[in-house]
């Protein structure tokens, strides 16, 4: 059996400094998902890394969507899967993402992102 292509959701929950309104939460999540969203898109500058990191292991991000933040990486074959998996066991993703989307998002109360893959 060849594995062609293989497409991982990663669910991305917002963490959020503990003096921040609640109420606001939800606005800063949509607005977040709409920056992520046009960073992969454009290729922009805080995605770089990421996807400079990604592309050596032949994975790439091939959708972004609303909810909770959702980020479908899509990798080419078995070995870039496997190397995709080391980024995320070793919390390098998580890293990379932490980096490259809280900045922007720190004045709004936004302390970090957890990344919470199933893998088996």
């Amino acid at each position: 059996m060849t594995l062609i292509g293989a497409d991982v959701v990663a669910k991305i929950k917002t963490v959020y400094d503990s003096g921040v309104d609640v109420r606001h939460i939800l606005d800063e999540d949509a607005e977040l998902v709409q920056y992520v969203r046009e960073m992969f898109r454009t290729n922009g500058d805080v995605v770089k890394r990421l996807n400079e990191c990604l592309s050596r292991n032949n994975v790439s991000v091939s959708d972004v969507r609303e909810g909770c933040l959702e980020v479908t990486f899509t990798c080419e074959n078995v070995e870039s899967f496997r190397n995709f998996r080391g980024l995320y066991c070793s919390g390098e993703l998580e890293h990379i993402l932490c980096k490259a989307f809280c900045f922007k998002f720190g004045n709004k109360g936004l302390k970090s992102v957890k990344l919470t893959i199933t893998m088996q």
